[in-house]
C-alpha cells in the first residue's frame, strides 16, 4: 500500500526523542546517567534495529537503556499513564503529535520514512498484487488493531480513503495488537497476507511484500 501524500505526511518513523542517546555522548552527562537507566517506548516493528542500537550505546557509553516494546498507540496510553520515561519511538507522526498535545513530549526529531505494504509468504503461493484480492474467498487477512498500532491507523486511514475499509476489515478474525504479530502469523502460514510496514517485512526472509497503489 503506497500511497504518496500520506506517507510523506502522516508516516513518519522516528518522530522521537531517541536522539537524546546521542545528545549524551557527553561524557559527563553519560556519567550523570549511568546508575539510572534510560527508559524508551519503543513500536514493536523497530525492535530489532533499535536493540542494535541501544547495545552498541550501553558498551559505549555505560548508560543502560530500558526498552518497552509494544503498538504505538498502546505505549502512549501506558506513557500518558506512567508520567515517565525519557525517550517515545513511534511508527507513525499522529502519535507524536498526540504526545505533544499532551504534553509528554518536548522535542520531536524525524529518523525514517517508512510505508505499509500487503507482506505475504515467500514466493507468494496465493498470487496476490492488489488491495482488490484481500477480498477474494480463499485469502486470510491479518490486520493491526488501529487503536494500539501505527501500521493499523494507516491501514485503516487508506482503505477509507479509497472506500474499501469495511469490505477488507469485515474479513478480519482478530485485529492483531502490533505488526510483528502480523508478520508472524503470515511467517508460521496461519494467514495469506497481512499488512505491515515494509521496514518490518524486510526484516523477515520467509517473507515477501508488495507495493499496492
Amino acid at each position: 500500500m503506497n500511497s504518496g501524500k500520506y506517507v510523506v505526511g502522516s508516516i513518519v518513523a522516528g518522530i522521537v526523542l531517541i536522539a537524546g542517546l546521542a545528545a549524551l555522548k557527553n561524557g559527563q552527562r553519560a556519567a550523570q546517567w549511568s546508575d539510572e537507566p534510560l527508559i524508551l517506548y519503543c513500536a514493536a516493528g523497530m525492535k530489532n534495529p533499535v536493540a542494535a542500537v541501544v547495545k552498541q550505546y550501553a558498551d559505549e557509553y555505560g548508560v543502560a537503556v530500558q526498552v518497552n516494546y509494544g503498538g504505538s498507540g498502546t505505549l502512549l496510553s501506558n506513557l500518558r499513564v506512567a508520567q515517565t520515561g525519557d525517550l517515545y519511538l513511534a511508527a507513525d507522526e499522529t502519535y507524536i503529535e498526540k504526545a505533544r498535545e499532551l504534553n509528554l513530549v518536548d522535542e520531536s526529531i524525524p529518523l525514517a520514512w517508512i510505508e505499509p505494504v500487503i507482506a505475504v509468504p515467500r514466493g507468494n503461493p496465493k498470487k496476490i498484487g492488489s488491495l482488490a484480492d484481500l477480498l477474494r474467498e480463499d485469502v486470510q487477512v491479518a490486520l493491526a488493531n488501529p487503536d494500539a498500532a501505527a501500521v493499523g491507523l494507516a491501514t485503516r486511514l487508506v482503505l477509507e480513503n479509497m472506500g474499501m475499509w469495511e469490505a477488507i476489515s469485515g474479513r478480519v478474525k482478530v485485529f492483531k495488537p502490533t505488526v510483528n504479530d502480523i508478520a508472524n502469523d503470515l511467517k508460521i502460514g496461519s494467514v495469506d497476507a497481512g499488512v505491515v510496514w515494509d521496514a518490518v517485512a524486510a526484516q523477515y526472509p520467509e517473507l515477501d511484500f508488495i507495493r499496492s497503489p
